[in-house]
């Protein structure tokens, strides 16, 4: 029998396409962070993750390292552990390493080809592994096939990817997850923690200009998405920690006019002009749990680093 099984949610890149350019023809002009994630930008996110600047990784890590005992007493036994986003193989090796009471390792992503690279690296390192792996925007409401027969299921949502949503798209997320888990089941959730602004501007705008790649690979999508022809040259990305709404914002800025066709339809670029493509909020401990709660869900445990910078939650249903 087959170590893997593999479900895709039906012409999910297609079906973003018309968000993607509906986002474009507004005023202000914004991107999904989402759409980061085609292969290119997937493997530049990884970059990002072990840059000097961008602590989360490392943060994060050592909050695994040290709790991870008690991880796998939560996770427990014949489990599912999901993850949204999956898969960070150094984060998902900690813990595949340790717990051995995982039946099935099921990662959603957006992006299928990076997503298939991961799991064929965890398939070949752990040899009694069984991956259900989902394509699909685990933004939306998801039903995992067979999720029943699981005796626990654990929801990994790492990376303080929890951030870039909305506060009001945060709670639907929250309890889209929710209905995804059984009673007693639990959610273990990295989020990024309120700090020096100083400390998160170089976060996002680091001396590598990998950062900068990542956000300027969305014009390369548009391009190959609608078979456009803008050019690099006429961006520059921008970002900076909005201190009163407790986030970085990114953006795209534009750098001249420009008019080009795109999904067949003449969009204006004007110069200065910015073009939205991701929130980072920075949450409280305080804050956070209380957004968790009026999804339904009861804090169990959170940890920090030492420095709180960096928190990881487990919320339980």
């Amino acid at each position: 029998m087959s170590r893997l099984k593999f479900y895709e949610y039906k012409k999910v890149e297609e079906n973003l396409k018309p968000e993607l350019l509906r986002g474009l023809k507004e005023s202000p002009k914004h991107i999904s962070p989402k759409f980061f994630y085609d292969k290119t930008g997937s493997l530049l996110f990884d970059e990002i993750t072990n840059l000097p600047e961008y602590y989360p990784t490392e943060k994060e890590i050592s909050i695994l390292k040290e709790h991870i005992g008690e991880i796998c007493e939560i996770i427990g036994e014949n489990s599912a552990l999901i993850e949204y986003g999956g898969a960070n193989l150094r984060k998902i090796s900690i813990i595949l390493d340790h717990c051995k009471g995982i039946s099935c390792y099921i990662p959603i992503d957006i992006s299928t080809i990076y997503m298939q690279s991961s799991v064929n690296q965890l398939l070949k390192q752990y040899e009694q592994l069984t991956i259900m792996a989902i394509s699909a925007d685990f933004t939306k409401s998801i039903k995992i096939p067979d999720i029943e027969k699981f005796s626990r299921r654990t929801v990994l949502f790492l990376g303080s990817s929890i951030g870039n949503f909305e506060p009001q798209e945060l709670l639907h997320f929250l309890m889209n997850a929710y209905e995804t888990i059984e009673e007693g089941d639990c959610l273990i959730i990295g989020a990024d923690l309120r700090k020096e602004p100083a400390i998160l501007n170089r976060a996002y705008n680091d001396s590598k200009g990998v950062t900068a790649a990542f956000n300027l690979n969305l014009i390369t999508r548009i391009n190959r998405e609608f078979d456009s022809e803008l050019s690099m040259k006429s961006f520059r990305h921008f970002a900076y920690y909005n201190d009163k709404e407790g986030r970085i914002e990114m953006y795209l800025k534009v750098l001249n006019d420009i008019v080009a066709n795109i999904g067949g339809e003449q969009i204006a670029f004007r110069r200065n002009e910015l073009i939205h493509t991701e929130n980072s909020y920075k949450f409280t401990i305080e804050g956070f749990s209380d957004l968790v709660k009026k999804a339904g869900f009861k804090v169990g445990k959170v940890w920090t680093d030492n420095e709180k910078f960096y928190s990881v939650f487990v919320i339980v249903k």
